[in-house]
């Protein structure tokens, strides 16, 4: 296995311009994901032994608009509220929401993700 070298513990940031207002997308720290995680885990629809049989879109939908929010910072630092990222039109948010996702390392593979990640820097 080759070594896992990081140059930097800085979460990587993107920044984005909905119009005339600035934003930072950041990379989370594992503690702020957690409510994602368990919104995720309440996605999940179980039959009576507890085995997963499907998943809850519309709650799916809503844990990702979480994950976006949690993500996504105004000019003065603060999180974007989850209603705000909610009433943005759907190709501003599923583009969002893809870079922030790519970001988190939850889309792709690893390595995919550490070179999109790398990228981000230069």
């Amino acid at each position: 296995m080759n070594e896992i070298r990081f140059n930097s513990i800085l979460p990587v940031e993107i920044p984005v311009t909905l119009g005339d207002q600035r934003y930072v997308l950041r990379e989370p720290r594992s503690e702020r994901i957690k409510p994602y995680k368990e919104a995720v885990a309440d996605c999940a629809v179980t039959d009576g032994q507890g085995k997963v049989v499907s998943v809850d879109t519309k709650k799916a939908g809503e844990s990702n608009l979480l994950l976006l929010s949690l993500c996504l910072f105004d000019s003065q630092d603060k999180e974007v509220p989850l209603a705000t990222v909610a009433s943005w039109p759907t190709r501003i948010v599923d583009r969002l929401e893809k870079a922030c996702l790519k970001l988190c390392g939850m889309l792709g593979d690893e390595e995919s993700q550490l070179e999109w990640r790398d990228d981000l820097k230069n």
